[in-house]
């Protein structure tokens, strides 16, 4: 039931968190920095965490440090699964319309979920930022990725759907009582 307003705001968060599933969470970006070279180049560490993957890039050396880096960096496939259960969930909840007391308490469930996953993503981003720290004389990380964004904007539009789908549920419940 595509018509109603709750379902649109569900619908649309849906579509945001689908979005970011796949988009950076965090990009870092620095100079590189090593023990085992007695000079420091002008190379560059940039890094870069999705949900699915982190992908690292050291500038033209790449065989050396890549692996060692990629060993020591946390797995993020958590987080991605995270984001398809709350894709999955907002689906389940936008086709199943019909018990909206049901409908109100998956929505808060999702909420939780996303403010779960919000922490798990800045927890995994600091993380992964103290691993490269390690190999950059000076980095900048960037929180500000649709990736980590997105969940935000859905938790809003979540808490907009439960606000209209108990609006709804108190105009059945007083016409139920009028009759």
């Amino acid at each position: 039931m595509i018509q109603r307003i709750q379902s649109l705001f569900l619908l649309v968060s849906l579509l945001v968190v689908l979005s970011g599933t796949f988009a950076p969470i965090i990009s870092l970006k620095g100079d590189f920095k090593s023990e085992k070279e007695a000079e420091t180049t002008d190379r560059s560490v940039d890094v870069e965490m999705s949900g699915f993957y982190i992908k690292t890039a050291i500038a033209d050396l790449e065989d050396q440090y890549n692996a060692e880096m990629e060993a020591q960096l946390p797995p993020t496939f958590p987080l991605g699964l995270g984001y398809l259960v709350l894709v999955i969930l907002n689906g389940f909840i936008i086709i199943n319309p019909t018990d909206r007391v049901r409908q109100m308490k998956l929505i808060v469930f999702s909420i939780v979920l996303h403010v779960v996953l919000l922490i798990g993503a800045v927890i995994t981003g600091n993380a992964v930022a103290s691993v490269v720290e390690g190999y950059n004389s000076y980095f900048e990380i960037n929180y500000f990725n649709w990736g980590l964004i997105a969940l935000p904007v859905s938790i809003v539009l979540c808490i907009l759907a439960r606000i209209f789908i108990k609006k709804d549920e108190e105009l059945v419940r007083s016409v139920d009582r009028i009759r």
